[in-house]
């Protein structure tokens, strides 16, 4: 059986959903630790991705920009550690400071929350040029 871009869309925005709400419950597990993450701005970010919202351009600016507050905050506890965190996987990296801990973990949801949405947005683009390509044609 053939797999559509649809059909990959599909396989994408369930898993978006997921990662989302446990990218923002980890969020919210950090922010009670690290004061450097309680920006208040962020706030609507989080509660749409705690509700399964869809979001808005905006959001995903917004997502962005807390991974540079992920990576400030584990480079003020150990030296270009937040910019290993945000670039490579860490799964198998042994850290003994909870907080710092929590905020690998944190770094990992940001990249698996990022990861998926530019998926859906590389699909969303395919689909587009597809239609398209098929509209061109004579």
């Amino acid at each position: 059986m053939r797999t559509t871009l649809y059909d990959r869309l599909d396989e994408y925005v369930l898993p978006a959903i997921q990662a989302g709400r446990c990218f923002a419950q980890a969020w919210e597990n950090c922010c009670d630790q690290t004061p450097g993450l309680r920006y208040n701005g962020f706030a609507p970010t989080i509660a749409r991705l705690l509700e399964c919202e869809i979001l808005t351009a905006k959001d995903r600016d917004i997502i962005q920009e807390m991974g540079g507050y992920i990576r400030a905050e584990l480079n003020a506890m150990v030296q270009g550690y937040g910019d290993v965190a945000l670039s490579q996987s860490t799964h198998d990296h042994e850290v003994v400071d909870p907080l710092q801990e929590a905020l690998r973990q944190l770094a990992e949801e940001w990249k698996s929350l990022t990861a998926l949405h530019q998926n859906i947005h590389d699909v969303k683009a395919a689909i587009h040029f597809h239609n398209w390509v098929l509209k061109e044609l004579p």
